[in-house]
């Protein structure tokens, strides 16, 4: 049965955060609430476009009127969010992304201190080196530092995710970027994962998780100076042994430390398009 919009009953709301609501009012000649809800709906568009954001219909409300045979539907469109209120939210749109972060405690094994007070009148000058055995040998010890990881949601178009998009994905992880990304200077981040699920036949949600460090110059490690170690990279030091003279033990004396790159590099933002 028909449906007409009254006139000047189109209402936009803009919201700063981009999630816009409208609606729009209907006379509905049907002899039921249910009838002119499904009239209402055969009239209004599935979509609105506001400011070049898709809007769908989320609410449709009838009201009776002195007429038995006609109703008053007063339909809804929203973006994702927009209704804070309501618990029903509507599908994130193609291009938009979410992203959550985790900052925990990691592990990091390291075979110098800072700093190291020795007592006893007859022990041995260790310098800064943890956990030296008999024989020189530098065992060091596990300490506690911060580890930054963060998930980041894309809605791709399916035009960008074919088997090639997927294959660059497979060989991006366990690589850091390799030039700045998202904020982050090139070596900074690694791909710890990557995964996707297809939404209909429009778009792809692809789920990428990263490791995030700290790209760290001038450091002086077992009294060797000038030292430059990427977030991701692994640092070890060696040692030779000496004769200590107060315990009259062998002792470490640090000869090199060396920073091993352990992970290839990678374009983040020509592979993962984001």
């Amino acid at each position: 049965m028909p449906a007409y919009e009254v006139a000047k009953s189109r209402h936009t709301t803009r919201r700063l955060d981009k999630k816009h609501t409208h609606s729009r009012t209907y006379v509905v000649n049907n002899p039921t609430s249910a009838g002119a809800m499904a009239d209402a709906i055969s009239a209004a568009p599935p979509e609105v476009i506001i400011d070049s954001k898709y809007l769908r219909i989320t609410d449709i409300d009838t009201e009776e009127t002195d007429h038995p045979d006609w109703f008053m539907a007063s339909v809804s469109w929203a973006t994702k969010d927009s209704r804070q209120s309501k618990e029903a939210t509507q599908p994130t749109e193609t291009n938009d992304y979410e992203e959550s972060f985790t900052i925990g405690g990691g592990t990091e094994q390291i075979q110098e201190a800072f700093s190291q007070t020795k007592y006893g009148d007859n022990s041995a000058d260790l310098g800064n080196s943890i956990n030296v055995g008999d024989d020189g040998s530098v065992s060091g010890i596990d300490i506690v530092v911060p580890l930054m990881t963060f998930t980041s949601v894309h809605y791709l178009p399916d035009t960008i995710v074919d088997e090639t998009y997927i294959l660059n994905l497979r060989d991006a992880v366990g690589k850091t970027n390799s030039d700045t990304f998202r904020g982050y200077t090139a070596g900074e981040l690694l791909l710890l994962s990557a995964s996707g699920s297809k939404r209909g036949e429009e778009d792809w949600q692809i789920t990428f998780d990263f490791s995030a460090g700290k790209n760290r110059t001038g450091l002086t490690v077992a009294g060797i100076t000038g030292v430059t170690k990427n977030a991701h990279d692994y640092l070890w030091v060696q040692y030779e042994q000496e004769q200590e003279d107060t315990a009259k033990r062998m002792k470490p004396a640090a000869v090199g430390v060396y920073v091993a790159v352990v992970y290839e590099a990678a374009a983040f933002g020509t592979t993962l398009r984001i």
